[in-house]
């Protein structure tokens, strides 16, 4: 019988730590294939510390978003918007409702996330 989430994923070279992904930087990319907009694929890159949560539009650079984080355990946080100059951004979190977050996998290079319906993968950025 398996007791709630462990804070650590076995992948084939080593244990990864959800503790890896609290600080650092970090890339994710997002796909649009409906055809809608003027856009197909865009860059989000993420400066993360233990408290905020800071993403800059890598195709407009001028579009950044700040995020309070909270962890509510090694694998678990949410987000709160902060403050936004993206229209898109401030309209979804119009409510302002915290996205939660749960990583369900780790690796040395990214990990994969579920919020919402959703499931994405964020990648450590060198």
């Amino acid at each position: 019988m398996v007791s709630g989430l462990s804070s650590c994923f076995t992948t084939k070279k080593n244990i990864v730590s959800c503790d890896n992904f609290r600080t650092g930087y970090f890339k994710y990319e997002m796909y649009n294939k409906s055809g809608l907009g003027h856009w197909r694929q865009i860059t989000i890159l993420i400066n993360r510390n233990d408290s905020t949560q800071t993403e800059v539009n890598s195709s407009f650079p001028g579009d950044t978003t700040v995020y309070n984080i909270k962890w509510h355990s090694a694998c678990t946080y949410e987000l709160i918007l902060k403050e936004s100059n993206d229209k898109f951004v401030t309209e979804y979190h119009r409510n302002a409702h915290p996205i939660y977050h749960k990583i369900v996998k780790a690796s040395d290079n990214y990990y994969i996330y579920k919020y919402r319906s959703r499931t994405d993968t964020v990648y450590l950025f060198r």
